[in-house]
């Protein structure tokens, strides 16, 4: 594995250059014709204002420079359009712009990915500058596999421009220490002002740049001040801010909003973190446990470690130099709140290269031990085919998953796959709601209603906007869901859309791994109720039913289940096949039974009934009621729908007292209560245990949360059977409406009752209620007895 030569020299230099090119430009197109990332179309908006004239970007969390390179580069194209006729002024080609963004994307992207195979030659020369060839080639060859900076010359993006900046300002830095030259000094503060006007980089280069400074006043033996007051490197901070200054100018010309912008960043980054994600968890064992991996590879992270430890063994004047930017910088990353692996990105290059040093110093230890210079031609054959295979086993693992991205970039985004879906199988009018990272929907096809994340918003709110389909995109909703213990609201409202609601479709992205961002979402379609709330059973005004599990001597389970419903609240849409389900704790189905097969009446009250016997059920078993439904008419082509079903678990489990007694019983009723706001609904669920009666009720609908519902004092009433008053639950005590009240809407309640009276009768109600939120008309008192079931629900003892 020799590179010595220049003419081996001159063909690593092209290999890297084909290679590094090639993963980079390769699915540089990703997306288009739309464009999917939020931060490539924020950039592109401000670039473009800028060829109006207005060069001020009123926006300083990153500098300027990235932004008007992009905007020069498409006033050359406008010129190129002006002149071929196609566009007459800037305001047209903005209207172009806007319409067909794919020529204006794939400048700038290509400008990245350009940048991007460029910081790999760049690295191949300081490395070989550094430490010889051999570590130059080899590091080159870890970072043109790296995935993070491979997938961010993809995008239209300062980042990777800015690493370019770092690894140029190190050429320079290097040349310092080696020559000394005062040109030296000025390139390498220049090249590390523009990463810092490309995106707040390249202020720490002053640390590898004071220590090269430092070794060359030692060695050539100038006088002690020059340490700190060179002229040299006085100067090279000069430069730096000069060109900062001149790539980001309105720093200065704007420096209240600067400052104001760049503190807030900085909070952001430092103290706060990304909403959605947790700062509980050590920032630290986050990086390395993933940033490596995503920066440098799987295999390679290792060849990390073992650099940093060679290094700081040697101690030698080009380790220090090395070692000095990362190692401080990655310190800082990890005390910060934010955390994503494209943070380390920066250090990506230098991280290779610390690799690749090791590395090399491994194989020619090995060469000197087991290819000494007497050893023969085959033997050397050998030593090096044992190189290359090693190296290839290395890089393999990073480059089999970056052609994977890009097989998959170069394919349809999982976003156009679910645009495409929706088109196709659901009829225009139809409403969707999304979130970030969702596809685009037509508004003038759709009726759509979106937020930045569900998580702001509920299923009673989309109920109460007539939305049918929500697509949830797990780049928003794993931000909550996979730390539901630091934001359990959020998490708890993609848990009651994915219960509540149907999945109907999942798009997978092409290539999708943990903590890959930004590209290619996981999409989950889900079906939502026509019913002015979304559950169980909302379809119906009243709805009664009751579930008797009861062991016989065999050992075997009888279930048994009744149910009544008082006629239907005029949905769209086909109720079937209402069931009892029993599910273990695992969530297997132990036995579902179909208590009235087929369609149910739409209008008119039904009842039905129905047992069956099954073998165990065991400790930990939980309860759900249930039933199927089809919007009707039925719309959409696919037959997903076939599955729609609303379910609602009852409180508690199979516990060791039900097992030991060998019974269990339950009972839900619910009712749809009017009112001048629209209707509300409440729930009453009862568990009838060894030690009482478990009680839950719900009262909820979007006439009490977004609507202009209002109920005061809503409660529960157990009474005897001549209906003397036996026990009142309040559920929500005060005031319960969308606006000026005590509390919006849903409200929940549960109590643990020591008996029941024999044969109770059951009332819900609330003691005043209006129209608008803030009116004093009241609506008197309402109270509903709910119906009954022939049969006890429970042991006799208990009711």
């Amino acid at each position: 594995m020799s590179f010595s030569s220049k003419s081996s020299g001159t063909a690593v230099f092209l290999v890297l250059l084909i290679l590094a090119a090639a993963v980079r430009f390769w699915g540089i197109g990703w997306g288009l014709p739309h464009t999917y990332h939020a931060d490539e179309n924020y950039f592109a908006a401000k670039s473009m204002r800028f060829l109006e004239g207005d060069l001020n970007p009123h926006f300083f969390h990153v500098p300027t420079l990235h932004m008007y390179a992009l905007a020069g580069m498409w006033k050359v194209y406008y010129g190129i359009e002006k002149a071929a006729g196609n566009v007459r002024t800037i305001a047209e080609f903005e209207e172009t712009f806007t319409q067909f963004p794919q020529v204006f994307y794939l400048i700038g992207r290509f400008l990245s990915a350009l940048m991007g195979a460029g910081t790999v030659l760049l690295l191949y020369l300081l490395g070989k500058r550094m430490f010889g060839p051999r570590a130059g080639a080899l590091a080159a060859l870890l970072l043109t596999f790296g995935l993070e900076h491979a997938r961010m010359s993809h995008d239209m993006l300062p980042d990777v421009p800015m690493v370019f900046f770092l690894v140029l300002s190190y050429l320079f830095i290097w040349n310092i220490a080696e020559k000394g030259r005062t040109r030296d000094y000025l390139w390498a503060g220049a090249a590390a002002g523009l990463a810092m006007t490309t995106k707040y980089g390249g202020v720490l280069l002053f640390i590898p740049l004071f220590a090269a400074h430092v070794y060359r006043v030692r060695e050539i033996k100038r006088p002690a001040w020059e340490y700190i007051l060179s002229p040299r490197l006085i100067g090279a901070g000069l430069i730096f801010l000069v060109v900062f200054i001149l790539g980001s100018p309105y720093v200065v010309l704007d420096f209240p909003k600067f400052f104001k912008d760049f503190r807030w960043q900085s909070r952001h980054l430092t103290e706060e973190g990304h909403f959605g994600d947790s700062t509980a968890h050590s920032a630290l064992l986050f990086y390395l446990r993933h940033g490596f991996i995503e920066n440098v590879g799987i295999v390679s992270q290792f060849l990390v470690l073992g650099g940093f430890l060679l290094g700081l063994f040697r101690r030698q004047k080009r380790d220090v130099i090395l070692l000095s930017y990362p190692l401080v910088q990655f310190a800082l990353i990890s005390l910060w709140g934010a955390r994503a692996t494209r943070y380390l990105m920066p250090l990506a290059p230098f991280f290779c290269l610390i690799g690749g040093v090791f590395l090399a110093w491994l194989l020619d230890r090995s060469r000197k031990k087991f290819v000494p210079g007497s050893a023969n031609g085959k033997r050397r054959t050998v030593f090096a085919a044992v190189s290359w295979i090693l190296v290839a086993a290395i890089i393999a693992p990073s480059a089999v998953r970056l052609g994977k991205l890009d097989s998959a970039l170069a394919g349809l985004d999982s976003r156009t796959r679910a645009k495409q879906w929706i088109e196709y199988n659901l009829p225009k009018g139809t409403g969707i709601a999304l979130e970030s990272y969702g596809p685009p929907i037509s508004r003038q096809d759709y009726t759509v209603y979106y937020n930045h994340t569900f998580s702001r918003t509920d299923l009673e709110f989309l109920s109460f906007k007539g939305i049918e389909y929500a697509v949830v995109s797990d780049m928003m909703a794993g931000r909550f869901t996979r730390f539901p213990q630091d934001f359990p609201r959020e998490a708890a409202v993609y848990e009651e859309l994915a219960r509540e609601g149907t999945l109907v479709k999942t798009i997978e992205p092409g290539f999708k791994e943990p903590l890959f961002e930004i590209h290619m979402p996981k999409l989950e379609i889900y079906k939502l109720s026509r019913a002015p709330a979304q559950g169980f059973p909302v379809n119906f005004r009243t709805y009664v039913q009751d579930v008797s599990l009861s062991r016989a001597p065999s050992g075997s389970w009888e279930i048994r289940s009744a149910v009544s419903a008082g006629g239907g609240l005029g949905v769209k849409e086909d109720v079937s096949n209402p069931y009892v389900k029993i599910s273990d704790s695992g969530g297997r189905e132990l036995a579902r039974l179909i208590l009235r097969p087929g369609r149910l009446p739409s209008a008119e009250p039904w009842a039905a009934e129905a047992s069956e016997t099954v073998a165990d059920i065991p400790e930990g078993a939980v309860i759900d009621f249930g039933y199927e439904y089809l919007p009707a008419p039925r719309t959409t082509s696919y037959t997903s729908e076939e599955s729609l079903r609303k379910e609602y678990r009852l409180p508690g489990v199979m516990d060791a007292a039900g097992r030991k007694a060998g019974r269990w019983s339950g009972r839900v009723w619910f009712a749809a209560v009017p009112g001048p706001g629209g209707y509300h609904f409440q729930t009453v669920a009862a568990v009838f245990r060894e030690d009482g009666v478990f009680v839950r009720s719900r009262v909820f609908g979007p006439a009490l949360r977004y609507g202009n519902g209002r109920i005061d004092h809503p409660y529960v009433l157990f009474t005897d059977a001549e209906g003397s008053e036996a026990k009142k639950i309040t559920v929500f005590s005060g005031r319960l409406g969308a606006f000026g009240s005590d509390g919006r809407g849903p409200a929940e309640t549960s109590i643990l009752l020591p008996g029941l009276p024999p044969r109770f009768r059951l009332f819900i109600g609330h003691e005043d209620g209006a129209a608008r939120p803030n009116s004093d008309i009241p609506t008197g008192p309402y109270r509903l007895e709910l119906p009954t079931l022939p049969g006890p629900p429970g042991p006799e003892s208990q009711i």
